[in-house]
């Protein structure tokens, strides 16, 4: 497949000042090098704990946070650097659905407002042909037409979230990023919502980066899935090479901590984390999951990991993993419920 969105070496890092003489006094370092890929047509899910870095990535890549290194090439172009139509260009098909339907729509406006405003800001049509694009999404989003002259105030969270995907398909996007676009919402509409976006992007040919930190949306969803740990990515892979056996030990305990409710189902070897995620303030030299992990060896603490590709194509950043197969298993426990 055709590379759409290419982020190499991405770096966020936000400084901290004194509430006094505004000085700069520390750094927090949301994302600490990431780099991945998304396909055209491809469904990526970035996964990872509440504070990985995950949402940061996410509003770095459209420009609503500044990135202090690294690159972000959109089909081609670089991201950072675009300006005036080039930047104009590219929004036009980079578009983002955020976490909070209650708050990232505008209550003041109605929806037909809130959905056409991407035509009006791109100059796409007249009045007449915008009013019908807005009623074409509404369709397919699956909103009845009289919601047109309503406002957000008078829908529920999960038909909210439909209304802000609709604006986000608005300019018929290539690649859409959903910041958590279904953890605000109860399980049963959550599934709405994935099967609305699945039927979309066969509808729309679209790519989605899928930022979550539940996997097991992810399982169903993604085509490939990258997960984050502080600030940066450890494991790339298939979710069927994800659930089959995870090579990175951070990923073991994400897997090892969903729920099962099917009797007889196995459950992973859990590995149970010894310490809290490391500061974003710290500046570590080696493997930032070393004080967590219960397998680390001297090289861990002393050498970050690099990111390889294992011989059957997933990659991952670890010095127990050779050859495809994580040494570090031998030594875990399986707990029995």
């Amino acid at each position: 497949m055709t590379s759409l969105l290419d982020v190499e070496d991405l770096a966020v890092t936000i400084p901290v000042r004194s509430p006094v003489l505004r000085r700069r006094i520390a750094s927090i370092h949301a994302l600490r090098g990431v780099s991945f890929s998304v396909s055209a047509g491809e469904t990526l899910a970035l996964v990872g704990e509440s504070g990985s870095g995950k949402s940061t990535a996410a509003r770095a890549i459209v420009r609503l946070v500044q990135a202090t290194h690294g690159s972000i090439s959109f089909n081609g172009q670089s991201v950072l650097e675009a300006r005036g139509s080039v930047l104009h260009a590219i929004r036009r098909n980079l578009q983002i659905v955020f976490q909070d339907p209650y708050s990232s729509l505008n209550r003041r406006m109605s929806v037909g407002d809130i959905i056409g405003e991407p035509l009006r800001a791109h100059t796409v049509g007249d009045a007449a042909s915008r009013r019908r694009r807005v009623g074409e999404l509404l369709a397919q989003v699956g909103l009845d037409a009289s919601a047109f002259v309503q406002y957000p105030v008078a829908f529920s969270g999960g038909q909210r979230q439909r209304i802000a995907i609709a604006r986000a398909l608005a300019l018929s996007p290539r690649l859409v990023v959903c910041d958590e676009a279904v953890s605000a919402l109860d399980v049963s509409i959550q599934a709405q919502i994935l099967n609305l976006l699945q039927d979309l992007k066969r509808i729309y040919g679209l790519a989605y980066l899928f930022i979550t930190h539940d996997l097991g949306v992810v399982r169903r969803f993604a085509d490939r899935v990258a997960v984050m740990h502080a600030g940066r990515i450890v494991e790339i892979a298939t979710p069927e090479a994800l659930f089959a056996g995870a090579l990175h030990p951070y990923t073991h305990s994400l897997l090892s901590a969903i729920p099962r409710i099917s009797i007889g189902e196995p459950l992973p070897a859990r590995i149970r984390l010894v310490s809290p995620a490391p500061s974003p303030m710290s500046t570590p030299a080696g493997c930032l999951f070393v004080k967590r992990c219960a397998y680390a060896v001297a090289r861990c603490g002393a050498e970050a990991p690099a990111m390889r590709t294992q011989p059957d194509g997933r990659q991952v950043a670890c010095h127990l993993v050779e050859k495809g197969q994580p040494m570090w298993v031998s030594a875990a426990r399986s707990i029995k419920e």
